[in-house]
């Protein structure tokens, strides 16, 4: 929760039943909380991401879609499945589900990577009013973490956004 507050200090408190840090060359790159009472209880098939969180990278200003690839791949699926599931848990785990707000119609850093599910205008009144709750998810890819990693790399040397694989 520190880091969580630390990358989002101005959102409020909230909670999550599981946290995870991500790191990348052992330096903090990104923090995350899921529920797992759905898919556990059997109602959905999909963890539910409450938060991501990540610092911005050295020239490249897309860490978080770095982290939405990395939640989404077959290796967090284990993670979730190792850290989550304790003794007995019959369950089908076959990706995430999560919900965000946006002050544009789309989200440019799940494009590729989530499907959206819906998408709604918060009318005026409401704390976030002329913001979009868009809801959105995904099944894990076939991509193990370090091939994610050169997914991401690829991606933005093609966009140009990265010169060589050190930054």
């Amino acid at each position: 929760m520190y880091y969580r507050d630390l990358f989002a200090h101005k959102l409020g408190n909230t909670k999550a039943e599981h946290y995870y840090l991500m790191l990348i060359d052992g330096k903090i790159y990104s923090v995350c909380g899921f529920h797992t009472t759905k898919l556990f209880s059997m109602q959905s098939t999909r963890i539910f991401e409450n938060f991501g969180f990540s610092v911005p990278l050295k020239n490249n200003p897309h860490s978080n879609r770095l982290l939405m690839m990395m939640i989404t791949s077959k290796d967090f699926g284990e993670v979730i499945k190792k850290t989550t599931s304790g003794v007995n848990r019959i369950y089908n785990l076959k990706g995430l589900r999560t919900t965000c707000l946006s002050k544009y119609r789309t989200i440019k850093t799940h494009r590729g990577i989530l499907n959206r599910e819906s998408r709604e205008l918060i009318p005026a009144g409401s704390p976030n009013a002329g913001m979009y709750h868009i809801v959105a998810d995904a099944d894990f890819h076939n991509h193990t973490f370090k091939e994610t990693l050169k997914w991401f790399v690829d991606e933005q040397k093609e966009q140009g956004y990265l010169i060589s694989a050190e930054e």
